[in-house]
Formats: structure tokens, C-alpha cells, sequence
């Protein structure tokens, strides 16, 4: 059985690739390894000014680290209305100060809803609330070989938050498609099926290499 490096620590992007690789019998052919199993603690400058670079970068750097194939992902979103912005700075965007402290406690989640509702208010009299969800994969190699790929989904703002259990960030406003439904508003099986499958896929081209 081949290992693999799935390079980040983040659940979010964890399970909905597990899942993909499960649905494709990957799970069956490879052993995904996470960075703190192996002790590693790689510092990645985000800044090729794509999301499909900057998962490039990610893969590399952690498959030079590790010597194992490794598998990496970015995202985020861009507003047609405020000239495709936050783009690669959508992580900067919606947390802003990871340390930031909220009635003398620090609260993730409130600091969560405050910087989403920042971001939101930005689209006040802006007619135009269409939105991208933008994707990157890449899959390094150690022989230097590297794919990757992006993929697009447009859909629209809500006029507000709609918190849920579900999700986080856009998830609370972001509606795919023609869906006049958030993707906080799916169910859980439906958000995993949905971002596994449409948001944050394994694209045909990463599958084409996983499978050779």
C-alpha cells in the first residue's frame, strides 16, 4: 500500500477528501498520512497569486520535507461585484488576527461571525452578489513530478449570515448554483457530498495519476 501526505491539518479539507477517496476506492490502495503523525511542521509562503499555485507550493514543500508523495489543497472566494476580491486573500479575510479576543475571551467562533459579517458588508448597495468558490489541488511527487488543477463554482451572496451547525466562513452565505439554499443550510451528508463532489473534488486529473 502506497502512503500519502495529505499537507494540512485542517478537518475541512481532511474530510471531503477522504470521502472522495472512499466513494473512488482510493482508500483501498493508499495510506493517508497526516503532517503531525510524521512531526512535521512546514512553513509554505503562500504567494504564487493563484489557489491552484499555492497548492502547488504546499505539495512540494511538504513532499521535499517528507521524501512521500503529498497531496495539497487552497480555496476561497472571489465577489464579482468588489472586483473578484478576497481571492487568495480569503483566509486573511475571514479570520484576520487568529488571535483576536472578544469580550476579554477569545472565541473562535465569534471572531468567525465577526469577520463574516465584515466581509458581507461590503456588498451593501453592490447590485451585483455573485461569487466565486475557487478550488486548487496539486499532487507532488519525489521524483519532481507534480499535477494539478482548479476548479470554479459561481453562485450567489445571502443578504445575511444564515448560522447553522453546518460549515463555516462563506458557508454561511455562499448559494451554489441556482440553490436559494446556503451551503450551511444542507444537511451534513449533503455538505459532504456536495463540497467532496462539487466544491472541492478530486478533479479527473488527479484521479487519471491516483489510479496509474
Amino acid at each position: 500500500m502506497c502512503e500519502i501526505l495529505i499537507a494540512t491539518t485542517n478537518r475541512s479539507k481532511v474530510e471531503p477528501f477522504l470521502y472522495s477517496c472512499k466513494r473512488l476506492g482510493l482508500d483501498k490502495w493508499y495510506k493517508f498520512l497526516n503532517p503531525k503523525e510524521l512531526g512535521l511542521n512546514v512553513e509554505v509562503d503562500e504567494n504564487s497569486g493563484s489557489f491552484k499555485g499555492d497548492s502547488e507550493l504546499k505539495a512540494r514543500a511538504y513532499c521535499q520535507a517528507s521524501g512521500i508523495i503529498s497531496v495539497s489543497f487552497d480555496r476561497g472566494i472571489e465577489f464579482e461585484g468588489l472586483n473578484y476580491w478576497p481571492g487568495t486573500l480569503t483566509k486573511m479575510a475571514f479570520t484576520g488576527d487568529e488571535k483576536m479576543i472578544l469580550g476579554g475571551v477569545e472565541n473562535r467562533f465569534e471572531a468567525d461571525v465577526a469577520k463574516s459579517r465584515e466581509v458581507l458588508a461590503r456588498l451593501v448597495g453592490i447590485e451585483n452578489r455573485f461569487l466565486w468558490s475557487v478550488y486548487g489541488i496539486a499532487i507532488a511527487f519525489p521524483d519532481g513530478v507534480m499535477v494539478s488543477d482548479e476548479v470554479r463554482v459561481r453562485g450567489k451572496a445571502a443578504d445575511d449570515l444564515r448560522i447553522t451547525k453546518v460549515g463555516y466562513y462563506y458557508d454561511w452565505f455562499f448559494m451554489p448554483g441556482q440553490s436559494k439554499k446556503t451551503l450551511s443550510e444542507m444537511t451534513p451528508e449533503e455538505y459532504l457530498d456536495y463540497t467532496a463532489t462539487v466544491l472541492w473534488p478530486i478533479t479527473p486529473r488527479i484521479i487519471e495519476v491516483l489510479k496509474k
